[in-house]
């Protein structure tokens, strides 16, 4: 349960970080009601939103309907897409060659730009939707996926997985099977 005002900073802020380091549930519980406040929140990575004063009777159930919600989420299962790898968990990737895995060494973002389509494989992703999901702390522009994906493709190309991360035109890009 976080507050937004905080004595010394920001609970955006720090909400922010708690999603930096990990998938940790939280209810923001605050005197603000405006709905950009409740907005901001959510995109940030809030699981639900409370609006003081408010029954403790709700907030113990929210919390019970947010804990139903996440649990199990910690135990995201390694995801395959012909020659790649992806383990959410240890926050790894690697590409199956003939000679064996190829360790991809990824920075954060393009981690999770790989993990977020390697979940939905073949489909094409709008890169609005890729920073929603892979960038929710960031103001960053559509165009900044363009940077990462181009990272990923040099690097995923680099490990023998050449044409596994395409663009789709006028749409974004796609994560296909190909290679195996």
């Amino acid at each position: 349960v976080l507050d937004i005002k905080l004595p010394g900073q920001d609970g955006y802020e720090v909400l922010a970080a708690i999603r930096r380091r990990g998938d940790t549930p939280v209810i923001m519980v605050t005197a603000l009601a405006e709905d950009l406040d409740k907005l901001q929140a959510l995109r940030i990575g809030a699981d639900d939103y409370v609006v003081k004063p408010f029954n403790p009777l709700e907030i113990v159930a929210r919390a019970k309907a947010v804990l139903r919600r996440t649990m199990g989420r910690g135990a995201a299962e390694v995801l395959r897409v012909g020659p790649l790898t992806v383990d959410p968990q240890a926050y790894r990737a690697s590409v199956n060659s003939p000679a064996g895995p190829v360790a991809l060494d990824l920075t954060r973002t393009e981690f999770r730009i790989l993990a977020h389509m390697a979940a939905n494989p073949g489909r094409a992703f709008e890169r609005a939707e890729l920073v929603d999901a892979c960038m929710p702390e960031s103001e960053a522009l559509d165009r900044t996926v363009d940077s990462h994906v181009s990272n990923l493709r040099r690097k995923l190309s680099a490990a023998g997985a050449d044409g596994l991360l395409t663009a789709v035109r006028g749409v974004g890009y796609r994560l296909d099977s190909i290679n195996g």
